[in-house]
């Protein structure tokens, strides 16, 4: 296959070979916003993939791994700079987002594409995930696992975690030898209040337990698709932290319960399970009413006291299952078929085939 600068397709022909193939029939090219956004000589480099995507195709899809504020001006720019030689070699453009939104709501030229979903379950079947041992007897009730970084909202939720000191919860964090946990200062956050202050600086930072020797699989590739660790292995349940609460994202964290047949629980911003559900998936509304923090914060500015107020209407939902005999749920039967029909999805097509569907609607748009 032939590759260029910022081609996506030797990408999406491994993570998802039935919508490259889509896009082959339908004779389209294929461009990483991501790759371009961060590239020296952005300015060439895009008017000669343009310039070699004309040759081939009059209609181009931009993928757009990440979703980006308005407000950040390299965005912006990049997708000023690359409409502006689109037009210049005659390209009718289309905007495959992160951003998931744009789902059932189509824009113009822009429409959800689950990126991180296609390139877990990619990663997941090169590295025979389908065949790992996942434990039936697990240790754990719940996980709260942190790969990415220390936003004000994670450090939050890991203190209100922490504060309530279960020994069936297993916490972890993922130590960034460039962001290491101890240089964290967490007087900065919203509306945090000082025993929590104290909590995180007398009582977590020091001492939590940090990810990276944990990998069941040492023969496995440290990245960020990796599943086997104990969090994930076990513990039934998993409140998942997003990469953000501030940005309409579902990464590969959103995903990974339902790859290692757990029940879970989201920290992401609102409307994540709404959109979750729409794609297939059994959130298990009957253990977690998600419909009471899911929507927290839509329709508002952004700022802190929203995440806030859905970290703490999780932990009251979470508390709430204390106060019932809520191992009987975890154990039924029933629930292990439905866990493991959320692990078969994953690895169907049917999320390839809904894209399709949605991708369509947007080219005839």
């Amino acid at each position: 296959m032939k590759q260029h600068y910022f081609d996506y397709a030797h990408r999406l022909a491994k993570y998802s070979p039935l919508i490259y193939q889509w896009t082959q029939d339908e004779n389209l090219g294929l461009f990483d916003f991501d790759d371009c956004m961060y590239a020296p000589d952005r300015m060439n480099l895009i008017d000669n993939n343009l310039q070699w995507q004309a040759d081939n195709s009059n209609r181009l899809l931009i993928i757009e791994q990440h979703p980006f504020f308005e407000t950040d001006e390299k965005y912006t720019e990049t997708k000023k700079e690359i409409l502006e030689i689109a037009d210049k070699y005659s390209l009718k453009i289309y905007f495959l987002t992160a951003d998931y939104r744009y789902w059932d709501t189509l824009k113009t030229n822009e429409c959800f594409y689950p990126h991180w979903y296609f390139e877990l379950r990619a990663h997941a079947l090169a590295y025979d995930y389908k065949n790992f041992n996942w434990l039936e007897n697990k240790k754990y009730n719940f996980s709260c696992n942190n790969m990415s970084n220390y936003r004000s909202e994670k450090i939050y939720n890991y203190i209100e975690c922490f504060r309530r000191k279960r020994s069936d919860w297993l916490l972890s964090i993922y130590d960034h030898p460039h962001e290491q946990i101890s240089t964290v200062d967490v007087h900065d956050i919203g509306k945090i209040k000082q025993d929590q202050i104290d909590i995180w600086d007398n009582e977590i930072k020091h001492t939590i337990k940090m990810y990276e020797y944990d990998l069941y699989n040492q023969t496995e590739p440290r990245s960020a698709m990796n599943t086997l660790f104990p969090g994930h292995v076990d513990a039934h349940c998993n409140l998942v932290m997003e990469n953000s609460m501030e940005i309409e994202i579902l990464s590969e964290k959103s995903f990974k319960s339902f790859l290692a047949r757990q029940i879970p629980v989201y920290l992401a911003h609102a409307g994540a399970c709404t959109m979750l559900r729409k794609l297939g998936f059994d959130l298990f509304y009957d253990f977690v009413d998600h419909e009471k923090y899911d929507n927290i914060g839509l329709g508002t500015d952004r700022f802190p006291e929203y995440w806030i107020n859905r970290i703490d209407q999780v932990h009251v939902l979470i508390d709430n299952l204390y106060t019932t005999n809520f191992t009987d749920f975890i154990n039924n039967p029933t629930t292990k078929t439905r866990l493991q029909k959320n692990h078969d999805y994953f690895y169907s097509n049917t999320i390839d085939k809904m894209c399709i569907e949605q991708f369509n609607q947007l080219l005839n748009k």
